[in-house]
């Protein structure tokens, strides 16, 4: 059964793939919907053949089958998650290619209404109008055409081309993206689901000589990116603390520094100019220091240690 899902997988996306036309955005973005769509096959056809080795762990035949087929979901794998990003691709080509082809067909369609208007106003009689009108590949004129009086016939043919003309303008006015709603919903799927038929892949393909699946190998490395990342964001924070508490001390000593500076002259002051005084009593009051422990004790206490002793 495993077989015959992956079979019936590869005859699906022939039929889709061939003949290859690589540089048609139609094509293209057919071959990554059939992948999407199919992709669930090969992957329980895949599963069902390792539930058989499982069962039969002594068929060496049926061992070997299944670890082909793990190393080929490999490629799989990888090639689902390359989908992805080219549906994106796709579908901006496909984009540019819409624009390009209705600007070509806005151009012919006024140029057809312009030729049909110059063809209609130079007509002087009715074989000349139906004349004119069969050179250009219009519609012919209705069968009662004969009845009615040339003006009046010219006059309903221009207002009929006047409301095409309306028609095509309001269809301008509308964004181009807006039409292609449809195949921008179908490629944002399209991508989800390669994601997830990725993942699927991952869980089952084991490379060569490797004894843990695709999905595991990934797990551990983002497991090791993630210790790497919380070590290096907690070297981080502890540099970050350490210039703070740097900044803190040279503000504090700053302040000390400062405040010292204000209380010498004051000091000084407290003497009158004139005053004398026993030389040993000048040298001892020049001697005189200020504590600093005083200036520490009212400077060091911190904003938070302040709002609450209030």
């Amino acid at each position: 059964m495993g077989y015959c899902l992956i079979a019936l997988f590869l005859l699906t996306l022939a039929g889709n793939f061939l003949p290859p036309r690589l540089l048609s955005p139609d094509w293209q973005l057919a071959v990554t919907s059939n992948l999407v769509d199919n992709g669930a096959y090969p992957l329980l056809g895949v599963v069902l053949v390792l539930l058989a080795s499982s069962i039969d762990p002594s068929n060496e035949r049926l061992s070997q089958r299944q670890a082909l087929l793990r190393s080929l979901a490999c490629w799989a794998c990888i090639g689902y998650l390359l989908l992805a990003p080219l549906q994106a691709v796709v579908f901006s080509r496909g984009l540019n290619q819409a624009s390009i082809d209705l600007g070509r067909q806005v151009r012919t369609t006024r140029q057809a209404i312009a030729e049909l208007k110059r063809a209609i106003n130079a007509s002087s009689s009715l074989p000349e109008l139906q004349s004119r009108l069969r050179r250009l590949q219009a519609p012919g004129l209705p069968g009662d055409a004969g009845g009615i009086p040339l003006g009046d016939l010219k006059t309903a043919l221009l207002e009929r081309l006047e409301r095409n003309e309306q028609s095509v303008r309001e269809e301008l006015r509308q964004p181009l993206l807006l039409r292609l709603w449809q195949p921008l919903q179908k490629s944002i799927r399209n991508s989800l689901a390669a994601v997830v038929l990725a993942i699927g892949f991952a869980s089952i393909a084991m490379p060569k000589r490797s004894s843990q699946t695709l999905l595991m190998s990934w797990m551990g490395s983002s497991s090791t990116l993630t210790r790497s990342y919380r070590a290096w964001s907690r070297q981080w924070r502890e540099r970050q603390n350490d210039q703070r508490l740097r900044r803190d001390q040279q503000r504090r000593a700053a302040q000390i520094d400062r405040a010292r500076r204000q209380a010498e002259p004051s000091r000084r002051n407290d003497q009158p100019a004139n005053a004398w005084t026993w030389p040993w009593r000048r040298r001892r009051r020049v001697s005189t220091k200020i504590h600093d422990h005083d200036y520490l004790r009212q400077i060091s206490v911190s904003d938070d240690d302040s709002r609450r002793g209030q």
